[in-house]
């Protein structure tokens, strides 16, 4: 059995559940592609944590388009 790189990963990869995972190095990872990047959640949400912290959300709320803080008493700032 042979792992395959990231390079090697079919790009119609298609899964109810998908984890990349660098368990080695503790490296960045980049998405750099040549077109767009396209996120689409069929439950609605787009979360992004910090060492397993939910820290926002994206929300899809009767097609309305909300973004929330996940630390309570915390803001979201726009530089």
């Amino acid at each position: 059995f042979k792992q395959k790189t990231a390079y090697e990963i079919s790009l119609g990869l298609v899964g109810s559940e998908m984890c990349i995972r660098d368990r080695t190095s503790g490296d960045d990872l980049t998405i750099d592609v040549v077109g767009d990047i396209h996120l689409d959640a069929d439950g609605g949400d787009v979360t992004f944590k910090d060492g397993g912290t939910l820290i926002g959300k994206f929300t899809n709320s009767s097609s309305d388009f909300v973004i929330t803080a996940g630390v309570q008493d915390k803001d979201i700032l726009f530089k």
